[in-house]
């Protein structure tokens, strides 16, 4: 929670610095709190860009609603075992016990009809994050609830504290060489009249907004750093990334095992506005090679910036608590395929030569360094 005043720049250009720039929101309350005219002093929310007037956030608790009186955020028609929740601005996140993967994705189903104007998404996470430098009083005047279980899905662009233009001029570089890299090696293997079609969809790629949307998924599915998260639209891939371990390597790659402690092991279910979310493949030239996003399902979340860093987690619906046996009841070798050895993914291969080059400056090859390959631990 960060102290300013309503002069300050940062609400000057609130949508550069994404900030929600209506005082004192508070959908929980019984009455309307007015702001006073002489209050001056402001607190922001930086997870979520949400303001508040400080007499307000002085005199007042739950000011994100009350974990004891609210309601789940989805209701069903269906009964489903809930065995805890998790808290997030205006809403209380159920966590669903299932018994079945057909009962996990019934639960998606019927989250899917209730918001046909949305997309939903899903998040396998072995582990669960809950959101830095919050305090118990800070939980307390938030939610009501000094233990309240606050959910994480800051990016690795705002864990890492990167500058964000230097972020960005890189993306659009990579996402260029990809394409033209690609644009070699697709000379010579497909017929003219494929790769004239490679030609005209990368250069409409190239000359519009889709080349950061092609740069910033492909960035974040190798391992650079980005604002946002790779999300799914398939639920194994889901479920192997929240019951698969991946264990760092000294020279930068990982180790892949199934996991031995499913304690926190969790799919998180979003429902997104169409406008911040977009697949890997609307973002594609045509006849591009198969590579780790396509394995993957991948869809992409341009949300985590500024000031409200945490922004994943307002489209947070519900959870889906994960088990050994879900897992046991897909093939084993799934998660596997969703990393494709360097030989059978072209992209890595030309991530892994932009790793290596000594002639890009150290705070290049710093990003590039993130670059991983996966591995099965036999």
């Amino acid at each position: 929670m960060i102290n300013i005043t309503k002069s300050d720049n940062k609400l000057k250009y609130s949508a550069i610095y994404n900030i929600d720039k209506q005082l004192n929101d508070l959908r929980d309350m019984k009455k309307i709190l007015f702001e006073r005219s002489s209050d001056s002093n402001l607190i922001l929310d930086d997870h979520y860009g949400k303001l508040f007037t400080k007499s307000v956030y002085d005199n007042n608790n739950s000011l994100y609603g009350n974990s004891v009186t609210m309601d789940y955020y989805v209701d069903f028609d269906e009964e489903y075992e809930i065995i805890d929740f998790l808290r997030v601005p205006y809403r209380k996140v159920p966590v669903f016990k299932v018994n079945s993967n057909d009962e996990a994705k019934q639960i998606i189903e019927n989250i899917i009809e209730k918001r046909d104007n949305y997309q939903v998404l899903l998040r396998g996470q072995v582990k669960q994050y809950s959101l830095p430098e919050r305090t118990e009083e800070d939980l307390f005047k938030l939610y009501g609830d000094k233990n309240a279980i606050e959910p994480s899905f800051l990016s690795s662009f705002c864990r890492e504290k990167l500058d964000e233009k230097f972020i960005r001029c890189l993306w659009n570089w990579q996402g260029r060489i990809l394409l033209n890299d690609i644009y070699v090696e697709l000379k010579n293997i497909l017929p003219p009249e494929q790769f004239n079609e490679y030609i005209i969809s990368k250069d409409q790629i190239e000359g519009t907004m889709y080349l950061s949307y092609f740069s910033l998924g492909m960035a974040q599915h190798y391992g650079l750093p980005s604002i946002g998260l790779d999300l799914t639209d398939n639920y194994e891939t889901a479920l192997s990334f929240a019951s698969n371990n991946l264990i760092h390597e000294k020279n930068g790659n990982f180790i892949s095992s199934k996991s031995n402690d499913f304690s926190q092991a969790m799919i998180y279910v979003f429902s997104c506005p169409k406008n911040v979310v977009f697949s890997y493949k609307s973002t594609k030239p045509s006849h591009f090679p198969l590579c780790r996003p396509d394995y993957q399902d991948a869809w992409f979340g341009y949300v985590g910036w500024g000031n409200a860093r945490n922004d994943m987690a307002m489209y947070l619906d519900c959870c889906i608590k994960v088990t050994p046996e879900l897992y046991d009841e897909i093939d084993p070798e799934y998660f596997n395929k969703l990393f494709p050895a360097c030989d059978k993914d072209p992209i890595l291969e030309i991530f892994n030569n932009l790793k290596n080059n000594k002639n890009y400056s150290e705070q290049v090859r710093n990003i590039f360094a993130k670059v991983y390959d996966v591995r099965c631990c036999k």
